[in-house]
């Protein structure tokens, strides 16, 4: 899986999915479900301080 292909929507394998996801927790990543909140902000990503 890329990550264009990923971000176009195409349909990706759960386990490569998986593997993104934790990558980006690895780099610092911080993702925030839909209806999820921080002190900064609503959903998304952000970066761990």
């Amino acid at each position: 899986m890329t990550v264009n292909r990923f971000e176009n929507g195409k349909t990706v394998n759960a386990a490569s999915a998986i593997a993104l996801e934790k990558a980006l927790l690895a780099a610092g990543v911080i993702l925030i479900a839909t209806g999820g909140h921080t002190s900064e902000g609503g959903e998304g990503v952000r970066l761990q301080d």
